[in-house]
């Protein structure tokens, strides 16, 4: 069974450039030591609407909208990397940049590293 994409080329390539540009200008404000008050983000957020309206895992996407709101981080072309890997898994859903990329998310995924995280109870000492 072949794999059929959601998200048509030239779409792919609209939200590509689309999220370049968002990332091009937090790097032009971060280099004049100005900052966006959030705007950029918020407008990086259509892609992920759109991610959501297409049911495609946006999973990369989610994690470069997060990183993008930590300051100086946000300065990163994270909204770009993320995007690109969001269209490379819908296309090519067995690429090693999609399978590296999926590894190194589950290692820093939250959920998994809650038990481990979670204390134990234990005796109290002194007490029989």
């Amino acid at each position: 069974m072949k794999h059929e994409p959601k998200i048509h080329i030239i779409i792919a390539v609209i939200l590509f450039i689309y999220s370049l540009i968002l990332d091009i200008i937090g790097i032009i404000l971060v280099i004049f030591l100005l900052d966006d008050f959030f705007i950029l983000d918020f407008l990086g957020l259509i892609t992920r609407f759109y991610f959501g309206l297409k049911g495609v895992k946006g999973t990369y996407d989610t994690f470069a909208t997060l990183g993008e709101a930590l300051p100086y981080v946000g300065a990163l072309p994270l909204k770009t990397i993320g995007v690109f890997l969001v269209i490379l898994e819908d296309r090519n859903p067995n690429s090693r940049i999609v399978g590296w990329a999926n590894n190194t998310i589950g290692k820093l995924s939250v959920s998994k590293n809650v038990k481990k995280m979670v204390a134990k109870p234990t005796k109290a000492v002194g007490k029989k």
